[in-house]
């Protein structure tokens, strides 16, 4: 419902602000990346609109949740929905925006808080 689609999109900011301070090259990777222009004939003059606002390993990842949500402008739903299907047609894109994803993954994951029994573990 609609709480639901408010929460993830939160998170899925949250995630955006967050990286951003903590991650910065990640972040570009992830937020910002784009392939240089002529390396690819198969993404079209919208990639530099799109790109301005955010680059399209981060529209292919969040298009499980952009493309389809209810309260989404139609131009936000289509932008996310052409990243996913040009990135899955493209085999090299799709792996570099999965390492772009782990990477930056990996480097949030320092900064996340102790659990309870690693909190426990420190104090020991």
């Amino acid at each position: 419902g609609k709480q639901g689609e408010e929460c993830i999109r939160e998170e899925l900011q949250e995630k955006r602000c967050i990286s951003s301070i903590l991650c910065p090259a990640e972040y570009t990777a992830f937020y910002r990346y784009v392939r240089q222009q002529g390396q690819d004939n198969a993404w079209d003059a919208k990639r530099e609109e799109l790109v301005s606002k955010k680059g399209y390993c981060a529209l292919w990842a969040e298009a499980f949740f952009f493309a389809a949500a209810q309260d989404e402008s139609p131009q936000s739903r289509e932008d996310h929905a052409r990243a996913r299907a040009w990135v899955e047609e493209h085999l090299h894109v799709r792996r570099e925006c999965r390492d772009a994803s782990h990477a930056l993954t990996s480097c949030l994951a320092k900064f996340a808080p102790l659990t309870a029994d690693e909190s426990d573990e420190h104090l020991s």
